[in-house]
């Protein structure tokens, strides 16, 4: 549950810097400072050596300052997308780690990473919940291909329960949810509904075959 709302709070945590961003550039560039005259612009041509020496230093300053830590926030921001999704443990090692290296996971971070808009978020959002949707589909299909028949019952009967409960957990996930900031929350969280239940039947699948492949290839 921690690691879901994480996940939630910083899908809106990046959906408010991104318009924030939006709102310093235009603040920027409506107080853009006027051209210099030319006769600004020639007496200023040639520094004197006292001003080259300050040039230099003010250099070295700017350079110290872009290399330190505190400034490594703005590009550290920009890779933050791609530990974004909470892991999933299930108590299979094995399994755990080849979930980790799932090709959905490393498009979806690749695609919120060029997220500029709340709107483009959830667009990513509701591609991939179509993309989980197909991974339980082909997951639960080759589950009860490969299962043992004395297992196929009882394979039937979760996939039916969570089917059946699917739509109460979609009004859960909807409500009280307002705004383009509720569509993020809500497409975010149906995400993870979807990809939770995939890991579900992948990791009963990779007992019976650990060289599964997922659906999705990108």
């Amino acid at each position: 549950m921690k690691r879901k709302r994480s996940f939630l709070a910083a899908l809106l945590a990046i959906a408010m810097t991104i318009s924030l961003a939006g709102c310093d550039l235009g603040g920027q560039e409506s107080t853009a400072s006027p051209e210099p005259s030319p006769s600004a612009s020639a007496s200023s041509q040639e520094p004197s050596s006292a001003d080259s020496s300050q040039e230099e230093e003010s250099g070295t300053n700017l350079r110290d300052e872009e290399t330190s830590p505190e400034n490594d926030s703005d590009a550290s921001s920009q890779g933050e997308h791609t530990g974004l999704l909470p892991e999933i443990t299930t108590g299979d090692t094995g399994f755990d780690q080849k979930f980790a290296q799932n090709p959905l996971d490393t498009q979806y971070a690749a695609q919120m990473e060029n997220a500029s808009s709340t709107g483009q978020m959830i667009g990513v959002n509701s591609q991939f919940i179509e993309l989980w949707k197909t991974e339980v589909d082909a997951a639960y299909k080759a589950l009860l291909e490969k299962a043992p028949e004395n297992q196929k019952d009882s394979i039937r009967t979760q996939q039916e329960e969570w089917v059946s409960g699917t739509g109460s957990a979609m009004e859960g996930f909807s409500s009280g949810k307002e705004g383009s900031a509720g569509q993020l929350e809500t497409s975010g969280q149906i995400l993870l509904y979807y990809r939770e239940r995939a890991a579900e039947l992948y990791v009963q699948l990779y007992a019976i075959d650990p060289d599964f492949s997922f659906q999705y290839q990108g």
